[in-house]
């Protein structure tokens, strides 16, 4: 997999962050603890990784212990712990579909913490089928057809019946 032409270790090592639609798929290791999670992201001892994983617990308000298995968090959990593994000098963040299957309260709050982290030092950009989603957190949406961009839109120019046309590839 490549981005502008880099393999996904460089991109990953200039800033740059992938979390999956699928969480517990291909996001998160079903069977590990969040120490276990915080000690393969930090490449760190047991200690260090517990104190993250408290820390995040906290920061995150995520619904567990240190010691929790990640398949037993609620999907909004899971993905609250997703964002906490991010690295904090992260400048790139790809998402697919961040709030599929959360709850309004947790969609939310994904956002609010996007925006809060990302909108003066870096980049999101996130997959949505939820036209409505985009407009209301999105500067400009990108519509795909068959592989390629086939429409860049400020979300000021956005008319929902030419994405929906877009999509389609008229």
């Amino acid at each position: 997999t490549t981005l502008n032409g880099r393999d996904h270790r460089t991109v990953k090592r200039l800033g740059g962050c992938f979390l999956p639609a699928n969480r517990l798929e291909e996001g998160l290791i079903a069977g590990f603890t969040l120490v276990d999670h915080f000690t393969l992201a930090m490449s760190c001892s047991e200690s260090t990784a517990r104190a993250a994983a408290s820390a995040a617990i906290k920061k995150f308000n995520i619904r567990g212990t240190p010691d929790t298995l990640v398949e037993s968090l609620s999907g909004g959990n899971q993905q609250r712990l997703l964002l906490a593994l991010i690295p904090e000098d992260a400048n790139l963040v790809l998402l697919e579909n961040p709030t599929r299957g959360l709850d309004l309260a947790s969609a939310e709050w994904v956002w609010s913490y996007l925006r809060s982290q990302y909108s003066s030092r870096g980049t999101v950009v996130f997959s949505s089928a939820e036209l409505e989603e985009m407009l209301e957190v999105a500067d400009r949406i990108l519509v795909f057809f068959d592989g390629r961009v086939v429409r860049d839109l400020p979300i000021g120019q956005v008319v929902y019946r030419d994405v929906a046309a877009a999509m389609t590839g008229y």
